[in-house]
């Protein structure tokens, strides 16, 4: 069996798993593809609201984001 979490899809999310035959042993070897993309690089001009800052826990969840 193979798996991922979110993050891992989200890393990740063309990639595919191809399983081996079983020689003399209960395991198999994977083979594991990657389809790597350029990710966009300029989504357009950011606008920061000011008044979020107002909002409990909006600082936390930018550090937390973008730290």
């Amino acid at each position: 069996k193979c798996f991922g979490n979110d993050e891992w899809f989200n890393l990740f999310p063309r990639s595919s798993v191809e399983y081996g035959g079983m020689w003399g042993s209960d395991h198999r070897h994977l083979l594991i593809g990657f389809v790597l993309e350029q990710r966009e690089l300029h989504r357009g001009r950011f606008y920061m609201d000011n008044r979020m800052f107002a909002k409990e826990g909006f600082e936390e969840a930018i550090v937390h984001g973008w730290g």
